[in-house]
């Protein structure tokens, strides 16, 4: 049964009385055991769970225990999980050297020695632990870089519509004067038409059009950065009420008649 509250180890083995073994020396250690019989399973189970060790006996029933162990190293998503060959006592030098080439990182021998083993597999799952403690360090880390590049992002486009900004107040403070020239002409023009020219209804649709350009002109002048944020928030700069946040009124005076 794989569990999540504890770590797991693969104990493949070529018959119950090995692996019942195994278990039994390892039963004093706070881990989860997964037990395989053959080699085929036990590929199966490390690319289905996390096992923080495997404990690979060399005599498997469908396949070697070194092919075993070649496998699993050949899968990126296994290659990382520690193997340790377990092999008879009278194993050559030339057949260890294999089971490390095979992807082996320690090798022990029949009779196992309970503490050996006990101490190896210690080993193995504190180097784990600290591999796992890595992982959510350079997660958290990553995660913690994106915020500050987003907070970059927002400081610099806000610093970027800050100076558009301004440079639109500078634009429309130039454009006052001569939408003031063009009111004050109008007014002129209207007082000396009769309401019955033609010209007259003309000259009250540009002063209407004059009025609103200076509205909206001197709005943009008044824009705060309580705008501008709200604008890098996703809203909408509502031109309209832009003057509320000025001591001065950004209504024109009404041309008279």
């Amino acid at each position: 049964m794989i569990e999540t509250e504890k770590m797991n180890v693969l104990l493949v083995g070529s018959g119950d009385e090995n692996l019942l073994a195994l278990e039994e020396l390892l039963k004093s250690i706070e881990l989860n055991l997964v037990k395989s019989e053959s080699g085929n399973a036990a590929l199966t189970m490390t690319l289905e769970h996390d096992f923080a060790l495997v404990l690979l006996d060399v005599q498997m029933p469908d396949m070697p225990g070194l092919a075993t162990a070649e496998l699993i190293r050949s899968h990126a998503a296994t290659k990382h999980i520690p193997i340790i060959v377990i092999a008879a006592f009278n194993q050559d030098q030339k057949f260890i050297f294999k089971g490390y080439e095979a992807g082996a990182v320690d090798y022990l021998s029949k009779p196992l020695e309970p503490y050996i083993l006990k101490h190896k597999v210690k080993i193995f799952l504190e180097l784990y632990k600290q591999r796992k403690a890595l992982e959510k360090a350079n997660k958290q880390l990553y995660q913690a870089n994106l915020e500050i590049q987003k907070q970059q992002k927002e400081a610099r486009d806000e610093e970027h519509l800050k100076k558009l900004l301004q440079k639109a107040g500078v634009l429309c403070h130039e454009l006052n004067q001569p939408l003031q020239s063009i009111s004050g002409y109008s007014d002129l023009l209207i007082m000396d038409l009769d309401k019955d020219n033609p010209v007259y209804e003309r000259m009250h649709k540009i002063r209407l059009q004059v009025d609103k350009m200076t509205h909206i002109s001197r709005n943009l002048m008044n824009i705060t950065r309580y705008e501008a944020q709200s604008y890098l928030e996703g809203k909408i700069i509502d031109i309209d009420t832009a003057s509320q946040h000025s001591e001065e009124d950004a209504l024109v005076k009404p041309y008279f008649i």
